[in-house]
C-alpha cells in the first residue's frame, strides 16, 4: 500500500495517471529526458508510450524508438514526431545543421516528402529533395515552388520522360533555368536511347553477318564434295 505512494506518478498502476505524469516531464531536463525515453520504450500502455514520444525532441532517441517498437500506433507517433523535430517545430529542436545531417543519414523518402510540403526552411527543403521519390511531387515543386533554388533542385531529380516533356513546355517561357535543366535531361535521354538503338542495330547486323558467313561456309563445304 505504502509503495504506491513512494513511486513516482509515471510508475503508477493506472495508465491515465501515468499519462498525466508524462505531461509534467520536461523535454529540456536531462533527468526527465531519460525518464521519457524509458516510458516511451517500456510502458505497457501504447497511449502512455505515445504521450512520452510526443514530448521527446532528441532525433537520436526518436530514431531508435521508431526502429525498435513493434506497435503500429507507436511507430506512427514516433515517425510523426521525428518529422516535426526535423522540421524544427516546437521548442528545443536541434540546430538546422544537425537536422540536415540526420536527414542525410536517414535518407527516408516519406520524411523528405513531408519536409518538402510542410517545412518553412529552404535549406532543409533543398536537402530533402535528394530523397524524394515521388516524381509528381518533384514536378510540382519544379514548376511552382517560390524559391528558384528549390525549383532547380527538384528539376534535377526528375527522371520521368513524360513529366520532363510537360515541364519543358510549362517552364520554357517563365523559368529559363528550370527549362535549361529539363531540356538538358531530355537531350541526354534522347542521346542515350539513340546510342542504345545504334548498339542494338550493330549487334543485329553482326548476328546476320555471322549467320550468312556460317551458311556460306556450310554450302561451300558440301558443294566441294
Amino acid at each position: 500500500m505504502f509503495s504506491s505512494f513512494l513511486k513516482p506518478k509515471w510508475q503508477h498502476s493506472n495508465p491515465g495517471i501515468r499519462k498525466a505524469a508524462v505531461d509534467r516531464l520536461s523535454a529540456s531536463d536531462d533527468g526527465d529526458i531519460e525518464i521519457l525515453d524509458r516510458i516511451a520504450r517500456e510502458d505497457p500502455d501504447t497511449d502512455v508510450r505515445c504521450a512520452a514520444i510526443s514530448r521527446i525532441n532528441s532525433l537520436k532517441l526518436l530514431r531508435s524508438i521508431a526502429a525498435s517498437d513493434t506497435s503500429e500506433k507507436v511507430l506512427k507517433t514516433a515517425t510523426a514526431q521525428l518529422s516535426d523535430v526535423l522540421m524544427g517545430k516546437g521548442q528545443g529542436s536541434p540546430p538546422l545543421a544537425d537536422r540536415i545531417a540526420v536527414l542525410t543519414e536517414i535518407g527516408n523518402g516519406r520524411l523528405a516528402e513531408a519536409i518538402i510540403k510542410d517545412s518553412q526552411e529552404l535549406e532543409l527543403q533543398i536537402a530533402a529533395v535528394d530523397y524524394v521519390e515521388d516524381q509528381a511531387l518533384l514536378g510540382s515543386v519544379a514548376l511552382s515552388a517560390p524559391s528558384a533554388a528549390l525549383r532547380q533542385a527538384a528539376a534535377r531529380r526528375i527522371e520521368d520522360h513524360e513529366l520532363l516533356h510537360d515541364l519543358a513546355k510549362s517552364s520554357k517561357k517563365h523559368d529559363k533555368n528550370v527549362y535549361r535543366i529539363v531540356n538538358q535531361k531530355l537531350t541526354e535521354i534522347r542521346d542515350s536511347f539513340k546510342e542504345a538503338s545504334e548498339s542494338q542495330s550493330r549487334k543485329e547486323h553482326l548476328t546476320k553477318s555471322m549467320e550468312l558467313l556460317a551458311k556460306s561456309s556450310y554450302t561451300s563445304l558440301y558443294s566441294a564434295k
